[in-house]
């Protein structure tokens, strides 16, 4: 970590102007949040179904909505470690996943950014992560 430390710094040094919005840029583990989103995501979803399986189960529909949920689930992390594979690709080659808080004062913005050569190379803002409510069967994941 400490060669992506020296990232950060050198993007701090060759960018100032686009640097000075960045309330912090540190870099992380891919793998740990691919398990943070996997695991928060799937006991959740696996409680909910449960829950609704065991009060609600013998309601028309309830069992059906259940299992779509938990499709939904499965379908997001896909979409997630996708948009992480993406990340990690960019990275290749002497660049790090960082993840961010810019502001310009109006806005603040979370997320992930690759810093390579001094400068941004990706940039995944967590407001384009996917959305369970968004997120409907027909949706294509790749």
């Amino acid at each position: 970590m400490a060669k992506n430390r020296d990232l950060v710094t050198e993007f701090h040094q060759s960018k100032p102007k686009e640097a000075k919005n960045y309330i912090f840029i540190h870099p992380v583990s891919v793998d740990l949040y691919k398990d943070m989103f996997n695991v928060v995501h799937e006991w959740n979803a696996a409680s909910t179904v449960g829950w609704l399986k065991d009060h609600f189960g013998d309601a028309e529909g309830v069992s059906d909505f259940a299992d779509s949920l938990m499709n939904r689930v499965h379908r997001a992390q896909r979409m997630w470690e996708k948009d992480l594979d993406e990340l990690t690709a960019a990275s290749l080659g002497g660049g790090a996943v960082c993840e961010y808080k810019w502001s310009d004062g109006k806005t603040t913005e979370l997320g992930l950014i690759v810093l390579k050569e001094g400068r941004i190379v990706k940039r995944f803002p967590f407001s384009n992560a996917v959305n369970l409510e968004d997120l409907a069967e027909s949706t294509p994941v790749e």
